[in-house]
């Protein structure tokens, strides 16, 4: 669909210069009715000294396409084109076609339309698309139309015939046909958007990642992949960021075709993607982490449509369905969405499943590990609790670090996972959790002493007992509540505390 007046007026007042001129040129290929007056306000208001040329070369051009324009042909000449097209003979009137085309005669348009109507004849359809752009973007929408057609010499000549129009909406309709099934109308796409020469496609695409509607940034992440634009892979890679699940998702496969096809940027990009801490960043976060360190994991087998989701409820539920597959799951499904979500929410949901699954742990276990870094605690903590489910005890070392996270959820999480083989490290680390003025950080320590049912912990509880925070003294003593029937040592911690209180009563 082509641009509404009340579109392009917003983006000419951006505080963006490469958006105002977009607008501008927008506007001038538009059928709004008084865009001449319009860019002449907007001139006033413009302060951009390029854009200001641009505005009156504009006008210039536009006012010089209302002047008349005097036809070299005859009244007998169109009495005979009009007799033509009534012919009987298909030869007759293909020959009129033709005729009516070079001469670029616009008013048989409506008989030219007629005979196609019921021909459906590729031929006719051909020279009307070719008669119709006469009027520049007057008959856009019916170009635009033959976009539709089953034949793939129309859709070709509808994208030549937009590929001339040039503004955004056209492009955009073309970059959807750069991927299609028939050799012809995806080499016409790809001519017709390597024709814009590179500068200019940069531009476009530039453009068309930044878009506010979906549908052009998914565009532009499909035709990405098709055309060989020396920027293409960077701005993939701005799209792998993008709010929208299917844009994401077509950018990741954009990067991964043009790796396959030799592309070392692309490639670059997805193995510093996979290597950086953690997967799911932000553009502010990523960027800066390209460095370059190869790892192999693979990445393109396909998960559930409602994993690749824009709503975040739809991903959640895919996960949980692919923990609870039966066959199990391939973690590289996994692995893959990890690359291009965004919430923080699904990003901890992802990395403990991976950890619930059956897969290799050469693979799943260096994808956790970048997770112990990452910049949200509960997914450091979900990568922590994943380790523990399928790396064995006497092996996870690599929590090490954890039991000095800021995170009392990950230290906790840590103590728990290390505890059997590394005691003199776990101690010290519940000690710190139970000697930290942080109510969170003692209601952890008493948590841990619950899960691991240790007889040999009754002294950290008797200091949790006699705890400041109420809510850490009444948490340990249902625990210990709880453990008293199994273990004589609690058991005794508890009574021994109870007689305390009786005694300050």
């Amino acid at each position: 669909m082509k641009r509404s007046l009340q579109d392009i007026m917003f983006d000419i007042k951006s505080h963006d210069a490469d958006i105002r001129r977009f607008a501008v040129r927008d506007l001038c290929v538009s059928d709004i009715p008084d865009k001449v007056r319009i860019l002449e306000d907007f001139l006033v208001a413009e302060t951009d000294i390029q854009i200001k040329y641009e505005i009156r070369k504009s006008i210039n051009e536009l006012q010089s396409l209302n002047r008349p324009v005097k036809k070299n042909l005859d009244s007998e000449n169109l009495r005979n084109l009009d007799r033509a097209f009534q012919a009987t003979d298909p030869e007759i009137v293909n020959r009129a076609y033709i005729y009516a085309v070079k001469h670029r005669l616009e008013e048989f348009l409506p008989e030219m339309l007629l005979i196609e109507s019921y021909t459906q004849d590729t031929f006719h359809k051909v020279c009307n698309i070719r008669l119709l752009l006469v009027s520049g973007d007057k008959h856009f929408d019916h170009i635009l139309g033959y976009l539709e057609d089953p034949e793939p010499r129309v859709i070709s000549t509808a994208i030549e015939a937009l590929e001339i129009i040039g503004n955004t909406q056209a492009l955009a309709s073309i970059t959807q046909f750069s991927g299609h099934e028939h050799n012809r109308v995806r080499a016409t796409a790809i001519k017709a958007l390597h024709n814009l020469g590179d500068a200019r496609s940069f531009a476009f695409f530039t453009r068309m990642v930044q878009s506010p509607h979906s549908a052009f940034r998914d565009s532009a992440a499909f035709a990405l992949a098709q055309i060989n634009l020396e920027q293409g892979p960077q701005l993939l890679a701005i799209l792998l960021m993008d709010e929208v699940e299917s844009v994401r998702v077509k950018a990741l496969r954009g990067l991964e075709k043009l790796a396959d096809e030799g592309n070392g940027r692309a490639r670059e990009i997805l193995e510093n993607v996979e290597k950086q801490n953690p997967f799911g960043l932000w553009p502010d976060k990523i960027f800066h982490k390209f460095q370059g360190i190869k790892v192999e994991v693979p990445i393109k087998k396909e998960g559930p449509a409602a994993l690749d989701s824009d709503i975040q409820e739809f991903r959640m539920s895919a996960v949980q369905s692919l923990v609870e597959q039966e066959d199990g799951t391939d973690p590289s499904i996994i692995i893959n969405r990890l690359k291009l979500e965004k919430d923080y929410k699904v990003i901890a949901a992802l990395v403990v499943s991976l950890g619930r699954i059956k897969g290799d742990p050469k693979i799943i276990v260096p994808v956790l590990e970048k997770y112990l870094s990452h910049h949200n605690d509960r997914v450091r903590a979900n990568a922590v609790e994943a380790i523990t489910c399928i790396v064995p005890p006497a092996n996870r070392q690599i929590l090490f670090r954890c039991l000095d996270d800021t995170s009392n959820r990950v230290v906790g999480n840590a103590i728990l996972a290390l505890y059997k083989v590394f005691r003199k490290k776990t101690d010290a680390a519940l000690n710190r959790l139970a000697d930290s003025p942080h109510k969170l950080n003692n209601l952890t320590a008493a948590f841990c002493i619950g899960e691991l049912a240790d007889h040999n912990l009754h002294i950290l509880a008797t200091k949790l007992l006699r705890n400041r925070h109420p809510e850490v003294r009444e948490k340990t003593e249902t625990i210990l509540k709880i453990l008293e029937k199994d273990i004589p040592a609690f058991r005794t911690t508890l009574e021994n505390y109870k007689k305390e209180k009786e005694a300050f009563a």
